[in-house]
This record gives structure tokens, C-alpha cells and sequence, in this order.
């Protein structure tokens, strides 16, 4: 891993397992248990995209270009799901922050689920980030900045793609095995609003992206 991105990423693999570890200390809570295990299944389905970067990136490093180039498939296909993790703030709807006769909720253990709900969405969304720019930093390093803001561009569509067929079409991301019946049910309910939800995705990780890049350190040519 490139030396500017180690610390972030150690610092992003803490909080991921304080996140994973706090779950069972929070379900204990009366309120809606169901959700910590949505959260937790999409915080582990959010640290594959690193995983396979990571993979990705010591391959190249070794010259080992073909298992590289094939690791970027199910680097793709799983990517999606570190963004989308910020989907499952809609789950907080179970909860009535405002309820009538009173400005706000004033009980404490709604507003911590609500507090390690967003942390979860945060880390998942490093966590895409990061994983996009080891990508990025092979690829910019071999072919140069447009081949990188190219890649960034068609990823960001895909990935907003990927979150609409996750949220509203209930598909994972291991239903691509089965490539005949996800195409079928997309483009058959493919209409403005998906194209608009995707774009919106796209350009939210896009920006995501970009904010990452404003809190790492200068990029290496290792």
C-alpha cells in the first residue's frame, strides 16, 4: 500500500471493527434490533472493495498483472455496497425524534443509534473511497490522469447503478452469477426516477471521493 495512505488506512480498519464490535453491545437496546443486523451484514459487505484493492494493489506492485487485472472484477461488483451503506439511514424512520407535544425526543438511546447509524455510513464510505483510490493510484501511475478520471467517472456511474438495483430492486451483488434475471428485472423498471437515483448516487460518491482526497497526505510513487 502506498506509504501516504497506510496511517488513514489502519485509522479506517480501527474504526470499521469498533463499529463491527459495538453491535452486539447495542442490540441489547428494545428498539428495532433487526437494524444493527442490516448494518452489520452491510458493514461486512462494505470491507470487501478494500480487501480486493488491497489485493489489486500488492499484485501490481509484484507484477503479477493478470491475477490483478482479474481481482478488479470483484472489486467492482462489490463496491457498491460501501456507498450504500448510507442508504440505511432510512431505517432511522422507526423512530419518532419529534414526537407531539414536544420539540425533540429526549431520550438517549435513540439518538446513539442514530449517532452510530451515521458512523457506520461514515466508515463505509471512507472505506469505498479508499478502496477507489488504490485503484485510481495504480491506474494514473501506469496510463496516466485521464485514464484514472476516466475509470473514476465510469466507476462512480456503476456504482450508482449498483446502489439502485441493491435498495430498490433487492439484488446483491453475487446476483451478477445470475446476469439474465438481474438485466431482465432492471431495464424493465428502468425509468426517471432510476436514472435520476443513479446519477444522484454516482455524483455522491464521486463527491465523497473528493473529500477524501482533501484529508490524505501527499501521494508516492511506490
Amino acid at each position: 500500500m502506498p506509504k501516504h495512505l497506510q496511517h488513514p488506512a489502519i485509522a479506517l480498519w480501527v474504526m470499521w471493527l469498533a463499529c463491527v464490535f459495538s453491535v452486539p453491545l447495542l442490540a441489547r437496546t428494545p428498539y428495532h434490533t433487526d437494524l444493527f443486523g442490516i448494518m452489520l451484514w452491510n458493514m461486512l459487505l462494505a470491507a470487501l472493495p478494500l480487501v480486493f484493492a488491497a489485493g489489486f494493489e500488492l499484485l501490481m506492485k509484484r507484477n503479477k498483472l493478470l491475477p490483478a487485472v482479474f481481482l478488479l472484477v470483484p472489486w467492482l461488483f462489490f463496491l457498491p455496497n460501501a456507498p450504500y451503506l448510507v442508504t440505511d439511514l432510512i431505517h432511522l424512520n422507526w423512530f419518532t425524534f419529534e414526537p407531539p407535544g414536544g420539540l425533540y425526543l429526549r431520550e438517549l438511546r435513540p439518538w446513539l443509534i442514530l449517532a452510530v447509524t451515521a458512523l457506520f455510513c461514515l466508515v463505509g464510505i471512507a472505506m469505498g473511497a479508499l478502496s477507489m483510490h488504490l485503484v485510481l493510484h495504480r491506474l494514473r501511475m501506469l496510463y496516466g490522469k485521464i485514464a484514472a478520471g476516466l475509470a473514476l467517472g465510469v466507476s462512480s456511474l456503476l456504482v450508482g447503478i449498483g446502489i439502485y438495483i441493491g435498495r430498490f430492486l433487492r439484488f446483491n451483488s453475487w446476483d451478477v452469477l445470475n446476469p439474465v434475471r438481474l438485466l431482465r428485472e432492471f431495464f424493465s423498471g428502468f425509468d426517471g426516477f432510476a436514472l435520476r437515483y443513479s446519477l444522484l448516487m454516482a455524483v455522491f460518491f464521486a463527491g465523497s471521493y473528493a473529500v477524501f482526497l482533501c484529508f490524505i497526505g501527499k501521494e508516492d510513487t511506490a
